[in-house]
């Protein structure tokens, strides 16, 4: 049996920057700030997909002009592990492989993939694992951002077909509402 895993499975890609000569600020939902991102409704849904995935973080991700913008942010409680921000460089971190690729993504160890392992925020953050999926916009088919949950320690190998279905589906969600945020009038 071949034990490489499949497509969005932590397969090692040569997408490894949302770069494609687009203009991701122009992307954003109109009225967007990525100066003053709304609050508390999507950190709550970041700690809800945390939680479900058993997950010490949870973020909803819009790109902006310049760099990832979190909108939604779950950090860990009670913990030493270090706090996310609200945003960070497109050369951190995985979601900007998840736009190019547009579907869910898990790596179930990062350290398992050379082209994967130094990412900047497996050492920053100390991630182990990621599962995301893209936020599309069904009016314009572009991808707005991500969502994502992230974790300390390696998964096994088999939970993830569990996470690339949850966030696959909780993507889905948060993708239709901003749709509607967007629908041309």
């Amino acid at each position: 049996m071949n034990d490489t895993p499949g497509p969005g499975f932590g397969r090692p890609s040569a997408l490894l920057t949302p770069d494609q000569g687009l203009d991701w600020g122009a992307q954003l939902p109109a009225g967007f700030d990525p100066a003053a991102p709304p609050v508390g409704a999507l950190d709550a849904f970041a700690r809800t997909l945390a939680d479900e995935a058993g997950a010490p973080y949870g973020i909803v991700n819009l790109f902006g002009e310049h760099e990832q913008v979190f909108v939604g942010v779950a950090n860990p409680t009670g913990s030493d592990l270090p706090l996310l921000g609200r945003g960070m460089p497109y050369t951190h971190g995985f979601c900007p492989h998840v736009a190019v690729l547009r579907q869910p993504f898990v790596l179930y160890d990062t350290l398992a993939y050379a082209e994967f392992a130094s990412n900047p925020v497996i050492d920053e953050f100390g991630v182990r694992w990621y599962a995301g999926a893209p936020l599309i916009d069904r009016h314009t088919n572009t991808v707005l951002g991500t969502i994502c949950v992230i974790g300390p320690e390696p998964l096994p190998r088999s939970a993830a077909r569990e996470h690339w279905q949850l966030v696959g589906h909780h993507a889905g969600l948060v993708g239709d509402a901003l749709s509607l945020r967007n629908a041309p009038q």
